[in-house]
């Protein structure tokens, strides 16, 4: 999850933030073989999960994700440009009138790496609003203790507890459809544009749930007394929503560098936690502009992108298995020009080296079959 660090009342902004759960996790897969190349042949078809030894030490056994939905027969060329956030709106509804406010200004590095300015308002009791003209964030100051218990970042982190929080199900201050029509109609009014969007993925958060993760928080050391709620109750329970765009179908990836964001577990350019109090934490970074031109494209099959893998690590010797595992289709904004995208479809393949902690990822592009290092730190 992307959080804010508060130290010394000052918000540091996160330099990467980013519908619906997989669909492909609900339906039966269909297992193409390395030997079977007749439907990954054809550009327009994808399998929904690869399998081959490619060597004593690298196998594939991938899931391959593409929206059920998406037309590769009609994908068309397409730049895009991050949208400016409005910040005179943003001040306009959540700052209030006759409320007492310290103003800091602070810098953030935007998606070019390049420092911008922006404006911090923070209120005595840790409510936040800062805004630059490519992020927007709100922090309610209940998120401080609620935020402890959300550890969702990477799998590998002691106490990772995505999984505890359910992603079905209506909570009793509202149903999580109806939660979601208000938060996109309190964003479209903010000025972002929510016309090609999904829910990537919407969290429950019981506070059931939040006071035994906080149970267990304070088990492992990471809780002082003084910081424990004792009064938990329905009154905390809240939904977590990830918004991401969509592009043609598929869902843009919203951060720079793959290492930024896993694609299993990803994260959107919106983030919102909602409860019966309203929008207790908000997130908005890097929201595209897109537009399409007439030239259409037309990507590789499948098989032509494991050649790709295989051409990198097919040969690597090694004393632990690699197992390619995920290979999702994505949108993925290339910096052109200050300020402009050339909007390219990449492939991001996840690889599992061994025990390591650590994935290797690789991005492919979807049509000329070539290594993405525009999407790698060097």
């Amino acid at each position: 999850m992307n959080k804010y660090l508060k130290t010394g009342g000052v918000l540091l902004i996160c330099a990467c933030a980013v519908g619906i759960l997989w669909t492909s996790s609900h339906h039966k897969k269909d297992v193409l073989n390395g030997t079977q190349k007749a439907d990954a042949a054809q550009a327009t078809s994808f399998p929904k999960t690869y399998e081959k030894q490619v060597s004593d030490t690298f196998t594939i056994q991938a899931d391959v994700i593409v929206p059920e939905n998406f037309d590769p027969s009609n994908l068309h060329k397409t730049t895009a440009q991050i949208h400016k956030i409005d910040q005179e709106e943003w001040k306009k509804r959540f700052l209030e009138s006759g409320t007492e406010y310290q103003e800091h200004e602070y810098e953030e590095s935007n998606r070019e790496e390049k420092r911008i300015k922006g404006m911090l308002y923070d209120k005595a009791d840790g409510w936040q609003l800062a805004v630059s003209e490519q992020c927007g964030a709100l922090w309610a100051a209940k998120m401080d203790k609620i935020i402890n218990y959300l550890i969702w970042d990477y799998p590998v982190s002691d106490g990772y507890n995505r999984d505890a929080y359910p992603t079905q199900g209506d909570l009793s201050f509202a149903k999580r459809d109806d939660a979601y029509q208000i938060i996109a109609g309190e964003l479209e009014s903010l000025g972002i544009p929510m016309k090609n969007v999904e829910i990537e993925r919407c969290y429950n958060l019981p506070y059931q749930t939040l006071a035994e993760q906080e149970q267990l928080a304070a088990e492992r050391g990471e809780l002082d007394a003084d910081e424990r709620r004792t009064d938990w109750s329905s009154e905390d329970d809240a939904y977590y929503y990830y918004i991401w765009q969509t592009e043609q179908e598929l869902p843009v990836y919203p951060c720079g560098h793959i290492e930024d964001m896993d694609p299993e577990n990803i994260r959107g350019g919106i983030e919102c936690c909602y409860s019966k109090d309203g929008i207790d934490y908000l997130n908005v970074s890097y929201w595209m502009d897109f537009k399409q031109e007439e030239e259409t494209l037309s990507l590789l099959s499948f098989e032509d992108i494991i050649k790709t893998v295989e051409e990198k690590y097919g040969d690597v010797i090694n004393d632990r298995m690699m197992t390619l595992n995920t290979c999702r289709l994505f949108e993925a904004p290339i910096p052109q020009a200050e300020g402009s995208y050339e909007v390219v479809p990449v492939w991001i393949c996840k690889i599992q080296d061994g025990n390591m902690s650590n994935p290797i990822y690789l991005p492919i592009n979807a049509v000329t079959g070539q290594e993405v290092e525009e999407l790698e730190y060097e």
